[in-house]
């Protein structure tokens, strides 16, 4: 993805003024938690443990992140970070339902294998926090237009990126470059707290979660109406969201 890092070099030079490097975010929200993709990865090394992860909730695998039934019964739910999804049982729903997931958990919880291999959790005490699971540095919601889309991709720090689709219920993996990453958080930081353009019928509007310290800070961009010196960031964000979808498609 060489046009991404591209097309950053150009709000670099617009926003050269105002802007400064942080260096990646390290939020305590992090401390102890476990990918779970390192469950996945060796299952049996990880049974019996005791693990903390930061994850969405995804009702019955809605996105088929998890890609398997429920490993126990069928009321298990999955809940998914950018690494991957695992079911987890023993969980008291709240009342969640398939428009609640987006809303992300902290979990305390033992792992468990079952007979076939698979490895679940067995929750022990559940927090909705307000976030972004580890890892993850950036997520960007596409939302609007005659047709309604609902897409969003999360970024993590080493150009790992998930693609989710709300409305067709699909997901894609992929990899951009790192360094486009941070570039893109550079650029990004100086606009948090802002609503860039105002929304027009069937416009699209991006909605951008950033680490601002501990605290989540957003940036809404309408796209039709957002001042011109933003549309290198606009058309950054189109590219990301048609790239990172045809890679992992």
């Amino acid at each position: 993805m060489n046009g991404l890092l591209k097309k950053f070099k150009l709000i670099a030079l617009i926003f050269l003024a105002i802007s400064c490097v942080r260096g990646m975010p390290k939020p305590a929200l992090w401390n102890g938690v476990t990918p779970i993709g390192e469950i996945l990865r060796e299952p049996k090394a990880w049974a019996g443990k005791n693990v903390k992860i930061l994850a969405y909730y995804r009702w019955f695998d809605i996105f088929g992140e998890a890609g398997s039934g429920p490993p126990v019964t069928r009321s298990d739910v999955a809940f998914a970070d950018i690494t991957g999804a695992i079911y987890a049982t023993r969980w008291e729903n709240p009342g969640l339902s398939p428009q609640d997931t987006d809303r992300l958990f902290l979990l305390e919880a033992e792992v468990r294998v079952n007979p076939n291999g698979l490895p679940y959790l067995e929750v022990r005490r559940t927090q909705e926090v307000d976030g972004l699971p580890k890892g993850v540095v950036l997520r960007a919601e596409l939302t609007g237009g005659v047709a309604g889309f609902s897409r969003e991709i999360l970024l993590a720090e080493d150009g790992t990126a998930l693609y989710l689709d709300r409305k067709l219920n699909q997901h894609a993996r992929a990899k951009v470059e790192a360094k486009a990453v941070e570039e893109a958080l550079r650029q990004i930081r100086p606009l948090l707290g802002q609503e860039l353009g105002k929304p027009v019928p069937d416009g699209f509007t991006y909605t951008i979660y950033a680490w601002e310290g501990d605290k989540i800070r957003t940036l809404t961009l309408h796209a039709e109406t957002a001042p011109e010196n933003v549309k290198p960031l606009r058309e950054f964000l189109n590219e990301l969201f048609f790239q990172t979808f045809q890679q992992g498609g």
